[in-house]
């Protein structure tokens, strides 16, 4: 099971996240897409099954990691990677959304810009 997780969105979202996290988990809120305060955290997760919700700020991170910790943070980055099923245009979003929300493992569907 999941132990943390990392919101970009803060809001209702950031409520849903611990809720759905087991006891001693943590969310990393590092934005704030919704423009709203975070929301729906029970004080009882809190208290009686130590979870936690922390702000992250990937500079300050950065700046304590040292040069050894950036390049292993660096290596391991560089494994990361999504599958790109294929490369459309906008006139073909409406039936690429449709084909994608069939078989959301197939890949990713990236939207080119018009040339």
């Amino acid at each position: 099971h999941a132990t943390c997780a990392f919101d970009a969105v803060g809001g209702a979202l950031t409520g849903t996240l611990l809720n759905a996290l087991p006891k001693k988990s943590c969310v990393f809120v590092y934005g704030a897409l919704s423009e709203t305060p975070c929301s729906g955290i029970s004080p009882l997760g809190l208290i009686f099954e130590g979870k936690k919700v922390e702000g992250f700020w990937l500079t300050e991170w950065i700046s304590k990691q040292g040069k050894l910790g950036i390049m292993c943070v660096a290596k391991k980055a560089q494994s990361l990677k999504s599958e790109v099923a294929r490369v459309i245009s906008l006139e073909e979003a409406p039936t690429a959304l449709l084909e994608y929300s069939k078989n959301m493992t197939a890949g990713k569907i990236i939207l080119a810009p018009s040339p």
